[in-house]
């Protein structure tokens, strides 16, 4: 478990503080039997706790200050202790201070979330989302973040459920001025910038970088697991983890009867860790004949709704409870930088997953949903003479992995370490500046990937439920027109709205939607280059109301978390104090 609490004050009152701290960690701590206590270091007037730690998050007390990591860094990389260093390489967030200043940071694409508010006597800082809600005095609902979540499935780009919390960016550093107690908050900008060289060049510096970003990274120790698809990028990561002398733990999760289907992630997976005679495990993570209130609550119990994004968590997160049990140290994801087909700036947006509530609803009901209609900031618009491809891979960078990626790395990472090693910053910076041509669609790094095991075909079906289908089970039907009928979301959602999701969950069960059912077709028949240049001149899928539904829901469910919560850390500070 990986999660980081911290907490300074300008005044301090050392038992309130520590006793905030420790009261958020036990409340959001899975109950997973075999994992030890929290792991604390103290400096005056501040605080800092890895919430009962499996992995090999660090927490120090440095004299003076102190200082704590969670995430994976390069091989004995020491460096991050140091305040006003440079950020390390790594998939990381972290924290470190002396009695004059306080650093948070995040790695280069921003793959782990760091939240935090700010007010006259109290900086408060956390991986969990949900951690630093309840760590609040009181809520002041973001209706903004209301619009983003329900338009989207996450939250904006610096928006969280409350108006005082705010995200350190990615490649960010948020520093505190103990002393003036004022804060400034800077990051690097994501700037493309492509370079002609030749094709074999290019092959060579990607192949090149790689293999160091996963020379370096410390992932191949025992307790670590590559989660294996029949992809492109958890391949290059088998094959490079074995030329490390790594024989992986491998594992594929996803619906019962995916290893039958031919062309399967389930079923190309076992094939590849057969050719290297590795340990591999299919592990079910669907249920839809049980109540759905468990399972969302679990889910939501991990992150505090950074994400709507259940697909792979229908078990209840039982998976992940199992890995924490068995001592898993972390995993090892093969996520990437690059982006998408190119499409005009419009569709490049909606590809990304960056949608308005305007473009889905009413303009009316758009409107009071969000306190106002929700708009592009400047550096997300593109650029003049800025290519379409390159516009959507930017966005992409600065939109898709430290908002859409890292809220899926919430969910997990209550349970088990993550590490990233294509997102590192050597890797990243190199298809920043990759020519169009040999960026998008992945085209050079595919190229590569294909020349690995060119005796196993890649997949062309998800073993998860990637249509979202589960939703329409009676169980989460009954669950969500609950939600939707109760005070919680009485008082979230204009009333207009709110009837129109009730009256959505009427009628067919279905919830794919027909370009999205045709996609799903068509890559099982076309070849890949034929079925990219037909994806770039498809419109993008948008949810259906019925998806909208599910995400009110959601955010129902969230706002009596958040109020137990709440009630529970004061509480402990009652007792405490």
């Amino acid at each position: 478990m990986t999660q980081l609490i911290y907490a300074c004050e300008r005044n301090p009152a050392e038992g309130l503080l520590e006793g905030l701290v420790l009261g958020v960690a036990d409340r959001i701590a899975p109950e997973v039997e075999g994992v030890g206590a929290h792991r604390i270091a103290r400096s005056p007037g501040e605080r800092l706790c890895l919430v009962r730690p499996a992995a090999a998050g660090q927490c120090r007390t440095l004299h003076p200050g102190l200082a704590g990591l969670v995430g994976a860094l390069g091989e004995g990389d020491e460096s991050w202790v140091n305040l006003g260093g440079t950020a390390p390489e790594g998939s990381f967030a972290l924290v470190r201070s002396t009695p004059g200043q306080v650093e948070l940071c995040t790695d280069f694409a921003g793959s782990r979330s760091l939240w935090y508010a700010f007010d006259a006597q109290r900086l408060i800082a956390s991986t969990s989302l949900r951690a630093l809600l309840a760590m609040l005095p009181d809520r002041q609902l973001n209706r903004k973040a209301l619009a983003s979540f329900l338009s989207t499935g996450s939250l904006g780009i610096d928006d969280a459920w409350d108006q005082r919390v705010r995200r350190v960016p990615a490649d960010g550093m948020l520093r505190l001025d103990r002393e003036r107690w004022t804060i400034e908050a800077r990051s690097n900008p994501v700037v493309f910038a492509p370079e002609e060289a030749p094709k074999e060049v290019w092959r060579a510096r990607y192949r090149d970088a790689v293999d160091q970003a996963i020379q370096t990274c410390d992932v191949a120790r025992e307790g670590w697991i590559l989660p294996l698809s029949g992809g492109y990028d958890s391949r290059m990561l088998l094959v490079s983890l074995m030329a490390k002398g790594s024989r992986p733990r491998t594992v594929t999760w996803g619906r019962p009867g995916a290893q039958a289907q031919g062309g399967n992630d389930a079923q190309v997976a076992t094939r590849l860790a057969g050719h290297f005679g590795l340990s591999h495990e299919y592990r079910l993570t669907e249920s839809r004949t049980g109540p759905a209130e468990p399972i969302v609550d679990a889910f939501l119990a991990t992150h505090g709704g950074t994400t709507d994004s259940m697909p792979s968590y229908l078990d209840g997160m039982a998976m992940w409870r199992d890995f924490a049990r068995q001592g898993v140290q972390g995993i090892v994801r093969g996520d990437h930088g690059f982006g998408f087909t190119a499409r005009p700036a419009r569709e490049a947006r909606h590809a990304v997953g960056l949608m308005f509530a305007q473009e889905l609803l009413p303009l009316e009901q758009a409107e009071a949903l969000g306190d106002g209609l929700l708009e592009l900031p400047a550096h997300l618009r593109q650029g003049d003479g800025e290519s379409d491809a390159t516009y959507g891979d930017r966005l992409y960078h600065a939109y898709r992995l430290p908002v859409g990626l890292a809220a899926l790395n919430d969910v997990k990472a209550p349970f088990v370490e993550i590490a990233n090693p294509l997102l590192c910053r050597s890797v990243q910076s190199l298809i920043r500046a990759m020519p169009d041509h040999l960026r998008v669609d992945r085209a050079l790094h595919c190229e590569i990937v294909a020349s690995l095991i060119p005796a196993i075909p890649f997949a062309t079906l998800s073993a998860d439920d990637n249509d979202c289908q589960f939703i329409g089970a009676p169980a989460y039907e009954r669950w969500m027109r609950r939600e939707l009928e109760g005070e919680a979301c009485g008082h979230l959602i204009p009333e207009a709205l709110r009837l129109d999701l009730i009256a959505s969950l009427k009628g067919s069960a279905s919830i794919a939607a027909p370009a999205q059912s045709l996609r799903s077709l068509l890559k099982r028949v076309l070849p890949t280059g034929w079925l990219n240049a037909l994806r770039a001149r498809m419109p993008q899928w948008r949810p259906p109301m019925r998806m909208i539904a599910f995400r009110a829901a959601l955010a129902g469910r969230l706002m009596a978390q958040w109020e137990r919560d709440q009630a529970a850390v004061q509480a402990h500070l009652d007792l405490a104090g």
